[in-house]
């Protein structure tokens, strides 16, 4: 060391200045380095996100040599990324969308559009609220391309569990490109990870919570409904789908889907329905032809273009969308009626359904045929299938779909004159006062009872959008009605029977409640039309009780047809119920009555007044006979007096009285009443039963 020695000794330099001298020399390379590395940003680059701006440099530059490998690390690389903290979901979609455009093979494509569909997903991410209807649209489109690859390449498979080794990434060399096959050789059969099915659930999902949420008064909910039929032409594409790979569980999930979205409507609906499908169906085929020559037309413009843009400016060429990058939609004519529809849809179900889907299915159908007035079929498949055995095992959903059916069905049985019937339907849904939540149609608020925000947060998950709710109001018109004609006459009947049979406790109660009343105003809802209806039915005022039926305002909500039919339908049958209370009510007032009084007082023919009288007579329940050549009845007035009334009623009390005293004694292990024939008089002193025991 005696040169550096000898140099130090000539120029002697201390060691802090060697320390600055190099920290200016790092601090000028930094500088050098940003410099380099941060370029000035292009006005279209600013806003954007480090992750985004990465994807322009490795993708955007020149799309055209994007590589298989490319494409599948970034696609690895983006699915790594989700659900993370503080990742843009909405920057993951276009990426995405971007990847689906540039990728190289039609499995590549699927692979990509399946994590599409996923992110658009991912948009939404909390339950209470509905996917935006622009992402819903875009969501349904990116499947009709799913199902375009599908169809057009048979080869590729697409399912929840798939064999790995017909993968399409195990064809990859070293440098991770795929290894051509070679001429002549047909392509294998490629696998693809992913569940359509499930996709088309969640999307039937979102529209429903979407119907929930927006106002039905306004346009944006008429808009919203027609995405109910593209829907259904999604559905019609996964049908396709399914019968191809012969997937027969996830087909009939399908078919219940769609039938879920026709049940309900009514043949006139229904036939609106099929006509706008015709016509979005023929708009989508224009559409799809224009869209085919604009394609063409772009086609020849980048071939013209791509030398000269990518060199010299550094512009993006518009990509030439790929063969299977098409918007498709199922071009068939749906059937011409609801019913139609049912059968055809319910036959599959039932062959290739599970359990739930087959019990969902039935009351679809019972539902759909009550509605349509077939009555006598609908009941026949709800006693077959057993369902009100086995609906309180199953979920929620199927419940409120049960209740639903048997509201529709009490409608139907009514419609067609089946009271007895109409009221054995409706008579569970009303009688424990929460109609609207055993229909999912509102939520009522109870007295006395503390509000659970979280099973009422769970009560409004299931509300029926509004297109499908059952009107209330002529549902409880129904049920009321029904009652009144079945308990007046019984009530005439047990007037003086203490324990008589009800036939409705939530009439009665009512009775009860407007007896109490020191004054009753006129009535104003459904339920004062009723009662006043009841108490004039029951002194046989026929006119006064139509008059007020015919006042209600919920004989609007029905088609003309079918409310004249059932007002004329009531008219007969509030004047033969009051024909058999006022018989059964005054008869022991009168000897004798004229067959021709009866008729001008009910305004009824001679064959049914004869009819109901004759009925009344053989059940017992009048005590009297035919006198032929007078025409007239005859009455026996063997019916007790008030005294022997009162007399048995006090004898049945008595008899209460002494069957309750003797079921308190044995309960509580008490001394019986034996020793009152004097059977064991002297077994008491002796030890017996209840004794003190001998000394």
């Amino acid at each position: 060391y005696e040169a550096a020695i000898a140099a130090w000794r000539e120029s002697p330099r201390s060691d802090s200045e060697e320390d600055d001298d190099e920290s200016d020399e790092s601090e000028d390379d930094n500088i050098d380095v940003e410099d380099e590395a941060e370029p000035e940003e292009d006005e279209a680059d600013r806003g954007k996100s480090k992750s985004q701006k990465a994807f322009d440099r490795e993708f955007m530059k020149d799309p055209t040599k994007v590589t298989y490998a490319m494409v599948s690390a970034k696609l690895l690389e983006i699915s790594a990324s989700r659900g993370k903290k503080g990742v843009d979901r909405q920057e993951q979609v276009d990426q995405l969308s971007y990847l689906a455009r540039v990728a190289q093979t039609p499995a590549q494509a699927l692979e990509v559009m399946t994590a599409v569909v996923s992110a658009q997903f991912d948009l939404t991410p909390s339950m209470a609220t509905h996917m935006p209807v622009e992402v819903w649209r875009a969501c349904v489109a990116n499947l009709h391309q799913i199902f375009a690859i599908l169809s057009s390449y048979p080869n590729i498979k697409m399912a929840d569990v798939i064999d790995e080794s017909k993968m399409e990434n195990k064809r990859l060399d070293g440098d991770g490109e795929l290894v051509p096959l070679p001429e002549g050789e047909a392509d294998p059969e490629v696998h693809v990870h992913g569940n359509l099915v499930s996709f088309l659930e969640r999307l039937d999902d979102e529209l429903f919570k979407s119907l929930q949420c927006i106002d039905p008064h306004t346009v944006q909910y008429m808009d919203r409904l027609r995405d109910e039929l593209v829907y259904i032409s999604l559905a019609q594409a996964s049908m396709s789908y399914c019968v191809t790979v012969e997937d027969g569980r996830a087909l009939a999930r399908v078919l219940l889907r769609v039938l879920e979205h026709i049940y309900y409507k009514t043949d006139a609906v229904y036939a609106a329905t099929t006509r706008i499908h015709l016509e979005m169906t023929k708009k989508v085929a224009e559409e799809a032809a224009a869209a085919k020559a604009q394609g063409a037309a772009a086609a020849e413009q980048i071939a013209a273009q791509e030398a000269d843009c990518v060199e010299t400016t550094g512009d993006v060429p518009i990509l030439p969308e790929p063969e299977w990058f098409k918007l498709s939609m199922i071009e068939s004519e749906l059937p011409e009626t609801v019913a139609g529809f049912t059968k055809k849809l319910s036959a599959t179900i039932y062959k290739l359904g599970d359990e739930r889907t087959k019990a969902r299915c039935m009351l679809c159908e019972i539902y759909a045929k009550a509605l349509a007035g077939n009555f006598h079929r609908a009941r026949d498949l709800l006693l077959m299938s057993h369902m009100q055995e086995s609906v309180q095992q199953m979920d929620v959903a199927t419940q409120i779909l049960f209740n639903r059916a048997m509201a529709q069905l009490g409608l139907s049985a009514f419609h067609a004159g089946l009271i007895r019937e109409g009221h054995s339907c409706l008579s569970e849904l009303f009688i424990g006062g929460r109609v609207k939540e055993l229909l999912a149609q509102g939520v009522s608020m109870q007295r006395f009872h503390e509000r659970d925000p979280e099973k009422e947060k769970l009560e409004r998950r299931r509300q029926m959008p509004f297109h499908m709710h059952i009107n209330l109001e002529l549902l409880e018109a129904v049920h009321l009605i029904c009652a009144m004609l079945l308990e007046v006459s019984n009530m005439a009947i047990n007037a003086h029977d203490l324990r008589g049979k009800l036939f409705s406790k939530p009439l009665r109660r009512l009775l009860d409640i407007n007896s109490r009343q020191p004054f009753t105003g006129p009535p104003e809802n459904v339920r004062d039309h009723a009662v006043v209806a009841t108490l004039a039915l029951a002194k046989g005022d026929w006119q006064t009780a139509l008059d007020m039926l015919l006042s209600l305002n919920a004989w609007k909500l029905l088609p003309e047809q079918q409310r004249v039919e059932t007002l004329t339908m009531l008219k007969a049958k509030v004047q033969e119920e009051a024909l058999r209370t006022y018989l059964l009510t005054y008869a022991t007032y009168y000897s004798s009555l004229s067959l021709e009084q009866l008729c001008s007082m009910f305004e009824l023919s001679e064959q049914t007044v004869h009819s109901l009288v004759s009925k009344a007579m053989l059940s017992g329940e009048l005590h009297a006979s035919w006198d032929q050549p007078t025409r007239s009845i005859v009455m026996h007035n063997i019916e007790p007096t008030r005294l022997q009334r009162m007399a048995l009623a006090l004898s049945e009390k008595v008899q209460q009285l002494a069957e309750a005293n003797e079921r308190a004694v044995d309960s509580t292990g008490g001394m019986r009443m034996e020793g009152v024939d004097g059977d064991d008089g002297g077994d008491r002193r002796s030890g017996g039963r209840g004794g003190r025991g001998g000394r």
